[in-house]
């Protein structure tokens, strides 16, 4: 349409429907007499994006003897504004290193996660499909023991979906495991006993 105008109003914070209106130049609709004929409205609507998080933790110290049971924790939450949609799988896999073993993995309903015990180096994968926006972290809770292997284990978990994020830079984290030989180890098992001897004179 000659002299069209296409006027919409968005920010970064505004979410929802936008409605734009084309009006044409006022000379052509005061000839034609009115507005309404030459006036069309489409609407658009505008997506906010989530925000997947992950923050993995360990039971204990950091340094642990070879062959000490212990736990990881996995926790995960999507801070929103926008829900993952269903139909949209949400994934966290953890790369288990070597020197570290998975006897098991619980998970909150809805996570499908492997079974039985897994041997490092592995790439362990939960999935889901969709996921609601909350204030409050969940958790995975993986049991795990130290090998035979030495060494500092480097250990990296991370939570991903195809869908629009707000922020990446919180979707991996990141924890290491310092694994040595009892006796040999940054915690040492030191032990001191004190005795005292009276000696007569006379």
């Amino acid at each position: 349409v000659d002299g069209a105008a296409l006027r919409a109003q968005r920010s970064q914070q505004q979410v929802g429907a936008l409605v734009c209106a084309p009006l044409v130049n006022r000379p052509q609709q005061q000839q034609h007499g009115g507005f309404a004929e030459h006036t069309s409205t489409n609407t658009i609507t505008v997506n906010a994006a989530a925000d997947l998080q992950i923050t993995k933790t360990q039971s204990g110290n950091v340094s642990k003897a070879t062959n000490t049971p212990f736990t990881y924790n996995l926790a995960y939450r999507n801070a929103g504004p926008s829900p993952i949609p269903s139909g949209t799988t949400v994934t966290i896999t953890d790369q288990l290193p070597d020197g570290i073993n998975i006897t098991s993995i619980s998970a909150p309903s809805g996570w499908t996660c492997p079974s039985g015990a897994i041997t490092g180096p592995a790439t362990i994968t939960c999935t889901r499909d969709g996921l609601a926006v909350s204030s409050t972290n969940a958790n995975i809770v993986i049991s795990a023991t130290t090998t035979t292997a030495t060494g500092r284990q480097i250990n990296i978990a991370s939570i991903t979906s195809p869908a629009a994020e707000s922020n990446n830079a919180n979707n991996t984290s990141t924890i290491y495991t310092d694994v040595y030989a009892p006796g040999t180890g940054t915690l040492a098992d030191l032990a001191l006993t004190k005795s005292d001897s009276v000696v007569g004179y006379g």
